[in-house]
């Protein structure tokens, strides 16, 4: 499964669940537990983008670093991070951020 598609599917989930009572309110076993797992891997996720942001500023920032070996570190660290489907997912996330911040 995608990345793009699990996100689509956990933010489906997480409305559905912020409906019900607690997880497994009105879900058997083997829902709450797939649900679970969304949870995990949505917190997975965060987690990453969170760390390579923080990597990626640390880089932007260092004053050390000519531009050519930061957009070497920047590349790397990039393609180091992500696969290159999540690669397409963290390219929207900033096209979309950098949208909203400009208007």
């Amino acid at each position: 499964m995608t990345h793009q598609l699990l996100f689509m599917v956990v933010s489906i989930f997480m409305f559905f669940a912020a409906l019900i009572v607690g997880h497994g309110a009105w879900l058997d076993a083997e829902a709450t537990a797939r649900l679970a797992e969304l949870d995990r891997a949505r917190a997975a996720w965060q987690t990453r983008l969170a760390r390579f942001r923080a990597q990626r500023i640390a880089l932007l920032t260092d004053p050390r670093l000519e531009d050519a070996e930061r957009q070497r570190r920047l590349d790397e660290l990039f393609a180091g991070s992500f696969t290159a489907q999540e690669r397409l997912h963290v390219e929207a996330l900033d096209r979309n951020a950098a949208y909203a911040g400009g208007h």
